[in-house]
This record gives C-alpha cells, structure tokens and sequence, in this order.
C-alpha cells in the first residue's frame, strides 16, 4: 500500500525525497503541489491520498552522524524512493507520449490550413518541446534504470531531475497545453488558429454536402477541431443529421436531430424549432413511426396556434396519418415517398422519386397529402432534370476530348431503372455515338501507328544501305513485338553481321599495319587499336556468325602483344571506352613503310601465328 501512494506522488515529491533521503544536512521546508500537475480531484482529496511528509527529520537518519560525515539513509528507504522515482518518471513519459500523439493529429488537421511562417514557427516550437521533455524522461529513466539504491541521490541524477521537472512545468503552464486540450488563451494565435481550423472543417463540409458527398460529410463532422465541452453548430449538426438521412440512417438521424431540437428549446428559437420538428416528423412518418410522427406534427400546429399563426401542411400530414386505419396501402405509399424523398441520391436514384410522386398522384388523387406530393414532385423533377443535364455536360465533354472509355463508363454507372422512357432512349443514343466514335478513333490510331513503323523500317532500310550499322540496329530493335518482328530480327541480324565483319577487315588491316611498322611504340600502338575493334564485335554483335573467328584473331595479337611485352596486357582494360559507350573507335591511319610505295592490302582474316 505504500508503494502504491507512492505511484501517485507529483515530480514535486519526489525532488522533496531526494533532498530529503540522499542529500547531506537540510532544513525541512513545505514545497505546495503545482496544480497543474494534480489529478482531476478535489484538494482536500488530494492531500488525503499523498502520503506526508515528516515535520521532522531523525537525526539518526537524516542528519550528520559523529564527526560530520552525512548519515545514510536506511536500505528500505532508499529503495522505496528508487521505485517511486521509476514510477513516476514513467507515468510522465505515458503522459507525453499521449500529448505528442494529440499534437501530431492536431498538426494533421493544420497542415490544410495557410499558416504563415510565424504561426507555423510556433506550432514547430510547440512540438519540438513536446518532444525534448519526452527525450529527458526517457534519458532519466535510463539513468535510474542504472542505479542502485544506494546511488539514487548522484547530483547528475538529481540535476537532470530538477531540469526536467523544470521543462514540464513551463510546457504544462503555455498555450501548448492549452492548444492539446482544446482551450487555447482567449485571444492568442493558438486561439486564432484553432478558430481557422474549425471554419476550414466547416466549409469542407458544406462542400461536400453540396457535391452529394453524404459519407465525407459524416467523416468531417466527426472530426471537426472543437475545445472541450464545445458542441458543432446548428447548421452542422443539421447538415450531419441530413447526410445520414441521405444515406438510409434514419434512426440515427431522428436522434441526431431530436438532440438538436433539445438544445434549440433551451435557445427559444422558434422558427428553426418549428422546421426542425417537421424533418424530424417527416422522418418518423418515413420510417412507418406513425404515432411519433402524428405527436410531432401535432407540436407544430399548437406552435402555430399559439403564434396565431395556421399550419395547413402539418394538418395535411396529420390528416393522412387520420386516414391509414380505412387505406393503408395510400398512407404506406406515402411513407415510401418521403423516405425517398428525404434519402435521395442523385446517382443512385435519378428519377425515382419524381415517378414515385407521379404513380401517388395517378393513384390517390383525393388524398389529404396531394399538395405536398404536387411539391415534392416539382422539387424532385427539377434537381433530377439539373442532374441529368451534368451528367450529358460531362460525358460531352469527355468525348469532344476523345476520353471515350471514360465517358462510357459514366453513362454505365446510371441506372436505367430509375430513368424515364424518354431519358433511357437519350441513353441509349448517346452509348452507340460513344462506341462508334471510340472505334473510329481506334482504328484511327492505328493507322497511324502503322504508318510510323512503317516509316522506321524505311529509315533503318536507309542506314542499313548507309553503312551505318549502329543506327539501323537501333532502328529494328524499336520494332520487335510489333508486326514487323520476323523482318526485324533479320535485319538485326544482317546489319550486325556487315557491321562486325566491316570492324573485322579494319582490325586485320591495323594487324598488317602493325606487322610493317618499325618502330616499336607504333607497332604496340596499332596492335592494340586492332585489339580494341575484335572486342567491340564480341560485345556489340555477338550474332553476327563470326564470333570463333574473332576469337581465334584475339588469341593471335594477344600473342603478338606478349611477344612485344609480356606485361602490357596485364594494364590495358578486356574492353576500352569505346566499347562501353557503343560508339566506334576512332579511325587509326596505318603509317606507310619505308620501302617502296605498294597498293593498299585488303585482309580478309588475321593470319594465324607461324609455327617454328
């Protein structure tokens, strides 16, 4: 039990225990607990549950033993005051670790908001406190972790103890506290900040109730930025209870707005009072509540009476609810119409209610309701019929852009079964212009992808005429997996075979060259450039059909160079630059020999090594 009050001590007492157990000679003072950091209690409830401390302090514990030397603190004491240290330094760390989390979800909802340098300056500042008092417990945790009782009193300990303590009580006295627990100081830039916040969550929400977007309203109602104990406005609760009327929650809706209507009494608003005891009314009769939605409307005609005012529609109402027990099937259909009246979804069901409303009127035309179905039914024909022409404005749209599968899957999303005769056939016609056109572009696209592949295998049937190898290669290779692949393949494959044979007679030349030179420098030179050309066929043509030969005519200057200097190949590269890049060598002029000038020598291979 006594470790347990222990637990429950504030920071404050437990720098009270350290001076009190492990310091040298001190006199006793009163310390007064900082308020902020009391649990949500009474004081007198408080004080009862800490344990108090002495008013005196033993000599013989806690004064100076003979000859001046500091007493030592019994084991046990020192002991307890070790775990009650542990415990509360991680109760702190709990603590912080939770506001860091409420200030990262915060800052979430800021991140929308166009701060300026300063305010988001603050909101930085707030956080990177948040986090350096979080680190000093963390770090004094792992201190006690590493001591023993009798080193619970090391000045470093109490010194990071006292600095950290320090931290926590200016954060928990700031506008940051404030800011997490939703009362930020009246008139501060937390205060206009949060006010910010609260308008932007507010304008997201009408937004979306105005793009039909019921399920983001109900998203952003349950997280719009309020202080504690602070409700949403009348417009937004409204707007929340319509959204989960649109999306089938009536009963939700019901109490949502019933809660509403209690909070509106307390207000003495009539007006909204009155309106929204209709919704609610117009709920409950949807909802087949018949003697909820009689007692509801039966509020709103006393209301009236006592405003001396006449309410004809909620006694039309009342009157239909009268005539359920000689027709059910007229009050039933009703109640069908208003619940898809009250929960209409522009996409999901187009025109239904203007046909349910129509089928009323055809059925039950002497009802006591008819003028309020002649209403719904005006309203409803004309959002279906606004409705109707976005979604043409959008699909034509679409396909003066060509973003003809896009504007197919618009049309392929509506349903038929709630669209008149009428709009079903414009439906219709407006899917067959779409396809036609979808396969006309198609077929469009195609041709002028077949022209292209046809112009690059004309321009690689040029660079292959050209000589140039390189380019043609890289020409066929853009049209393999096409239609032209088998004759591409081949033209890879002939292009390859020219070009190595053309780098082939080039290397055997330099290696004749190489053979009349006299100087040693030049001969080394030339030996290595026809090198270079054999290498650059194994790696740039490997299908050319040569490559045992070229292999063979490697082995050959290889000898040669070894022959010259054993050591040279061991510092020249498998493959030169050249090589890497793809680009031929440069062209190397083979010098004339000294004799008598002869005709130019064309070598069809490297002549093998003579045998001795």
């Amino acid at each position: 039990m006594y470790k347990q009050n222990f637990r429950r001590l504030p920071v404050w007492l437990l720098s009270c225990f350290f001076s009190f157990s492990l310091c040298s000679c001190m006199a006793p003072r009163v310390v007064e607990p900082y308020p902020a950091r009391q649990e949500p209690a009474t004081a007198a409830t408080a004080a009862a549950r800490q344990p108090q401390l002495p008013s005196t302090i033993p000599p013989s514990v806690h004064g100076v033993a003979a000859g001046g030397r500091p007493a030592v603190a019994p084991a046990a004491d020192a002991e307890d005051v070790l775990l009650s240290s542990l415990a509360l330094v991680n109760d702190r760390i709990t603590a912080y670790e939770d506001k860091l989390a409420a200030w990262q979800k915060i800052s979430a909802g800021l991140a929308n908001m166009n701060l300026d340098a300063k305010q988001q300056g603050k909101l930085t500042a707030c956080q990177q406190r948040l986090q350096d008092i979080l680190t000093g417990y963390n770090g004094l945790q792992r201190k006690l972790l590493q001591l023993s009782p009798a080193q619970a009193g090391e000045l470093p300990v109490r010194a990071l103890l006292f600095r950290v303590e320090k931290e926590d009580i200016g954060f928990l006295e700031s506008g940051c506290q404030q800011f997490i627990k939703g009362k930020p100081p009246a008139g501060g830039w937390l205060t206009a900040t949060m006010n910010g916040l609260v308008r932007k969550s507010e304008q997201d929400i009408k937004a979306a109730m105005a793009a039909g977007d019921y399920q983001q309203v109900i998203t952003l109602y349950g997280q719009l930025p309020l202080n504690e104990g602070e409700s949403p406005s009348y417009e937004m609760t409204l707007l929340y209870g319509r959204a989960l009327m649109r999306t089938g929650r009536t009963e939700e809706a019901v109490k949502v707005l019933q809660n509403l209507l209690a909070s509106l009494r307390q207000q003495d608003q009539s007006r909204k009072i009155n309106t929204l005891i209709g919704l609610i009314a117009d709920l409950q009769f949807s909802s087949e509540d018949y003697d909820d939605a009689w007692k509801s409307y039966d509020e709103i005609v006393k209301s009236y009476t006592r405003l001396g005012k006449r309410s004809d529609w909620a006694r039309q109402q009342q009157a239909e609810l009268n005539a359920r027990a000689g027709n059910s099937a007229e009050v039933k259909s009703y109640a069908v119409l208003l619940r898809s009246y009250l929960g209409y979804k522009r996409d999901r069901d187009g025109f239904k209610v203007v046909q349910l409303a129509e089928q009323f009127i055809e059925n039950y035309p002497g009802s006591p309701a008819i003028a309020r179905v002649q209403r719904i039914l005006q309203e409803s024909r004309s959002q279906a019929e606004q409705w109707f022409s976005a979604i043409l404005d959008q699909v034509n749209q679409l396909k003066q852009e060509k973003k003809f599968p896009e504007a197919l899957a618009r049309l392929q999303q509506l349903s038929l079964v709630n669209l008149p005769p009428d709009k079903q056939e414009t439906l219709r016609q407006l899917t067959e212009e779409l396809t036609t056109a979808q396969a006309h572009e198609a077929e469009v696209q195609r041709l002028l992808v077949e022209q292209n592949r046809q112009k690059d295998w004309n321009t690689g049937q040029a660079h292959l005429q050209a000589k140039e190898y390189d380019a043609a290669i890289k020409v066929f290779t853009n049209l393999l997996n096409t239609p032209y692949d088998e004759r591409a393949r081949a033209q890879i494959q002939e292009a390859a075979q020219l070009a190595a044979q053309e780098r082939r007679q080039k290397a055997a030349e330099l290696f004749v060259g190489a053979s009349r030179a006299r100087d040693l420098a030049s001969r080394k030179r030339l030996l290595l450039a026809s090198r270079q050309l054999l290498l650059e066929i194994l790696d740039k043509y490997p299908q050319s059909g040569i490559i045992d030969k070229v292999n063979k005519n490697l082995q050959r200057i290889d000898d040669e160079i070894r022959s010259i200097d054993p050591s040279l190949l061991l510092t020249i590269p498998a493959a030169g630059p050249d090589t890497q890049n793809g680009s031929s060598p440069p062209q190397v002029q083979t010098p004339a020999p000294a004799q008598a000038q002869t005709p130019p020598v064309q070598v069809e291979i490297i002549p093998p090594a003579e045998t001795k």
